[in-house]
């Protein structure tokens, strides 16, 4: 709904930022791994819901509802 972005990278953190103001983002979220972050996907028919994945090190998927 281009009102919630999620950022991951090599700090093993995704942040979910709301950005219905884009000169004025809001932390959300934040969501740990043990490695650095290499896939993340809002679900297709229920986009609250964000899937993430690490590297080797973590072999986690985690699952945040945001709003």
């Amino acid at each position: 709904d281009q009102k919630q972005v999620a950022i991951g990278g090599n700090d093993n953190l995704v942040t979910i930022w709301d950005v219905k103001d884009w000169n004025r983002p809001i932390l959300v979220h934040k969501l740990a791994h043990r490695a650095a972050i290499k896939a993340m996907e809002y679900c297709p028919w229920a986009p609250y819901l964000l899937a993430t994945g690490a590297g080797s090190q973590d072999r986690a998927l985690r699952f945040a509802l945001t709003s």
